[in-house]
């Protein structure tokens, strides 16, 4: 698995739930922020 997410450029992450929970927290602000200022949609 690790070596097919490789090829599409993604990296595992390594970590309990928890430190995953807790880091998507912390991310959220930061790319919510982005999203809103350039106005990026799903495609």
């Amino acid at each position: 698995m690790v070596d097919k997410l490789a090829t599409v450029g993604c990296e595992p992450f390594k970590g309990t739930a928890a430190q995953l929970a807790a880091l998507v927290q912390s991310d959220l602000p930061k790319w919510s922020r982005v999203v809103k200022e350039t106005g990026a949609t799903v495609d």
